[in-house]
């Protein structure tokens, strides 16, 4: 059964967001990665700003953002999405990492840099 849910309301210490991942390709893939329960949900929205606006209403003291996406960074508002007003931190991974070959930030780097944070 696909659910429909709110995310900055589940129990969880990691919540890694992969943006236009398809599931289907990642379910082929995750068992190899990643240890835990993999769930199909449907999205709040169509777009990552979209999607930002509807997912992080309010204040989250708690969570560090670690962004690959410059759409989601704590420089300036992007239609609408501010993400410094949503979390303790915005750790912008794709102003120093970003690929140019790829058009995107390796995920290696995105995990390196996050194994740094946590330490």
């Amino acid at each position: 059964m696909i659910r429909k849910v709110n995310i900055m309301d589940e129990d969880w210490d990691y919540l890694v967001i992969l943006d236009a991942c398809r599931y289907d390709y990642f379910y082929e893939l995750h068992k190899k990665y990643l240890h835990g329960k993999l769930e199909m949900i449907i999205s709040s929205g169509s777009t990552t700003v979209q999607w930002c606006n509807k997912s992080f209403q309010g204040k989250y003291d708690d969570v560090v953002y670690i962004s690959a996406n410059p759409i989601i960074n704590s420089k300036v508002k992007i239609k609408g999405f501010s993400a410094k007003d949503h979390f303790h931190k915005v750790v912008d991974v794709w102003s120093y990492c970003w690929n140019e070959k790829l058009g995107t930030v390796h995920p290696e780097k995105v995990n390196q840099v996050t194994l740094n944070l946590k330490n």
